[in-house]
Parts: C-alpha cells; structure tokens; sequence
C-alpha cells in the first residue's frame, strides 16, 4: 500500500459474536451476492482479524510512514484500537445507526471516520448529531454499500450536499472497479478516499475478488492525485504554457 502511494492502511477489528449470532436462521444467511449461502457469522468469523496482530501492523504501519486505522465494531474494540494506538478509528457503513458505539467512540480523543453505505439522510443526521456530542474532528465518507457497485448506482452530488448541510471534510469510500467516480468525487469536493486493497485478487479472502491490487491501487492513486492538481480556476488568463 505504502508503495503504491497509500497515506493511511485501515483495518476492521471485530469478534463474529459482537457482531451477529452464530445462527442459521433464514434472517441470518445471505441470500444474494457473493456471499451468497454463507450465514452472517461465517462471514464474519472467517473475515476476522486476530487482535494480538494490532501492534505489530501498527509498527510495520509506522515503519512504511502510514496511518493505521481500523473499523470498530463495539466497545471492546475501541478500547483495544485506543490502546493499541491507533491513528483514527471508523464506524463502518452498518453501524451508522448503532449510536451508542458513535458516542462511545467519538469520546476515544482519536480522529472518527463515518461511512453513509444504506444510510438515509435522517439516519446521517443523527449520526453526526451523535458523534458532535463527543468530537468536532470527524469526517463522513459517501458510500454504497455494494460489493462491488455500479458507477450509476454512487449519486456522487451528495458529496457537496453532506459538505454543505454538515461541515465536515466529506470522502469516497469506492467500491466500483473503475477511476471514474472517485475522479468525479474529487471534482466535487472528496478529500479522504477509501479502496479495499489486496495482494492478489484470487488468494481467497472474502473481498479479494473486487480489490484494488498493488498496481490498480497506484492508478487509482494516481488519477485522484492528478484530478486534485487539475481544479482550480475559473480564470480565462493564459496559462504559463500558453504565453507566447
């Protein structure tokens, strides 16, 4: 990640039982997508980090001049992401309406990521009312909650819309395979961007099949780089390379 132009690597720090039960019931099994068939806690047990791993990742994180952040699920995990030093902590898409774990987490004296995956506008706004009552330093992120998602599906304008109705810094997290929409998001005003990354899209890891690799990751990095330095303006004057 570091060598493809990363600024930050986040991780997701949760046990299968804080987040669903262990339960095969037919409100429990996936029943469309690539998932599909998997109970919710074999998803999430087989997608599950060891937490003994935060600090050395963290170190290594250190050692490659990047941020460590990771995704609480509940209590627990903030207090061991605190402890273990972490840089940011995030509230992930599907706990955008778990307030008590915004509050608690906003209280952590660390920077709070929010992701707006299947969020409505009422449930944003209370999420940021929520989290305002422990932090000012929080930014949201536009998502869509699709593995992966269309370009079509990613309504980019509510980017200046939330910058405007929250005043916070307002990101992409981008689950399309493409540039596009994070091009675009730039253009309208994203500053934070979020790209599940892998080493190789087919050694098995449940989100391995739509993530950026190593040399996608650097494009990817490299066209929003390219986006940011093109906006500015508006000015008809010549530009430095046009004066004759």
């Amino acid at each position: 990640a570091a060598d493809a132009g990363a600024d930050a690597v986040k991780f997701q720090t949760y046990k299968a039982d804080s987040i669903t039960l262990d339960c095969d019931g037919e409100d429990f099994i996936i029943g469309e997508g690539p998932w599909k068939g998997q109970t919710l806690f074999q998803l999430y047990e087989d997608s599950a980090m060891d937490w003994s791993w935060h600090k050395a990742l963290i170190s290594e994180a250190r050692v490659q001049g990047l941020d460590f952040i990771s995704s609480a699920f509940d209590a627990r995990a903030v207090d061991e992401l605190v402890d273990a030093g972490v840089d940011a902590i995030k509230i992930a898409s599907f706990e955008v309406t778990d307030h008590p774990l915004i509050d608690y987490a906003s209280r952590a004296g660390l920077p709070l990521i929010l992701s707006t995956g299947t969020a409505t506008k009422d449930e944003i706004t209370e999420a940021v009312r929520v989290a305002r009552g422990g932090t000012e330093n929080f930014s949201l992120l536009h998502c869509v909650s699709a593995y992966p998602a269309k370009a079509s599906d990613y309504r980019i304008l509510n980017i200046p819309d939330m910058s405007k109705d929250y005043g916070v810094t307002i990101g992409l997290s981008d689950h399309t395979l493409g540039y596009g929409v994070a091009s675009g998001a730039v253009a309208l005003g994203a500053s934070v961007f979020e790209k599940h990354f892998t080493i190789d899209n087919s050694s098995g890891g449940s989100d391995d099949f739509f993530s950026a690799t190593p040399e996608s990751l650097k494009t990817y990095i490299e066209t929003i780089t390219e986006s940011w330095e093109s906006i500015s303006g508006p000015s008809f004057d010549r530009t430095e390379a046009e004066q004759y």
